[in-house]
């Protein structure tokens, strides 16, 4: 009787639903801004997330606890990629790393997620204790490249946000069709006195390359609808910079 009298009525539970949809929306797009920024953002960075997705999703009214969204969302992506930590003992720090070595890691983190993925579809229900592991070994030797950590929980986290393969992109590339709008939105901005900043122009290009589908980032069915396959391209500080230097007479302000 109690659970009778206390269920959520539909509204409730759309705005539920709402809430949650929100929540991982914005741990994506941190997730995916602290990559391309290489797990360094300016202050103020997730708070400007969670108003643009409120705003993208219909709900800029939903109110959050700010300390308890905030902690939420770092705690869960510190738990999901200890590589990014200042700190974290035995494990190298991603903006520390050379371009080559960027490069060379983010090879070998695509392979473990494409290989454990494909061997949870292609095994049993249940992997044995330890697959994960001897994966990372068996693809670690296949590639010869011995030298990053490769925290399971990475992985993990990169499937549970259906982002099995990330490319980050640097110098001039096939992504530059995002020009123009990126364009259009930051003279936007600008013009009614909004300053953007180098981590709020990768994460808006990073999102019209997920809105645009671009590049081999999505396939179609027979019946012309498209499938994700969980490749994620991204562009980073370098493609920013080229970005800019692309497109200063058309900006009115470019700030690196």
């Amino acid at each position: 009787v109690w659970k009778f009298i206390h269920r959520p009525v539909d509204g409730e539970n759309s705005e539920l639903t709402k809430r949650k949809e929100v929540i991982e929306e914005v741990f994506r797009r941190f997730s995916r801004a602290k990559e391309s920024n290489g797990g360094k953002l300016p202050p103020g960075t997730l708070d400007n997330l969670v108003e643009m997705v409120k705003f993208e999703y219909g709900v800029p009214d939903i109110s959050y606890s700010k300390g308890t969204l905030e902690t939420k969302i770092r705690t869960r992506f510190k738990k999901e990629n200890p590589e990014f930590q200042s700190n974290p003992a035995g494990v190298i720090e991603i903006s520390k790393l050379s371009e080559d070595d960027k490069r060379k890691r983010q090879k070998l983190m695509n392979e473990v997620t494409t290989r454990y993925v494909r061997r949870k579809e292609e095994g049993p229900k249940k992997l044995p204790d330890g697959e994960l592991d001897r994966i990372i070994t068996q693809t670690k030797n296949d590639l010869d490249i011995h030298c990053f950590d490769v925290p399971k929980a990475s992985i993990r986290g990169r499937i549970n946000r259906k982002s099995l393969t990330v490319m980050t992109l640097g110098d001039n590339s096939p992504y530059d069709a995002i020009d123009k709008p990126l364009v259009a939105t930051i003279n936007n901005w600008l013009s009614q006195g909004i300053s953007v900043t180098r981590a709020q122009g990768l994460e808006f290009a990073n999102t019209l390359l997920k809105g645009k589908k671009m590049g081999d980032s999505a396939e179609e069915k027979d019946d012309g609808k498209e499938i994700d396959d969980g490749r994620e391209i991204m562009v980073d500080a370098k493609w920013w910079r080229n970005f800019l230097e692309r497109n200063k007479k058309n900006l009115v302000c470019a700030s690196g």
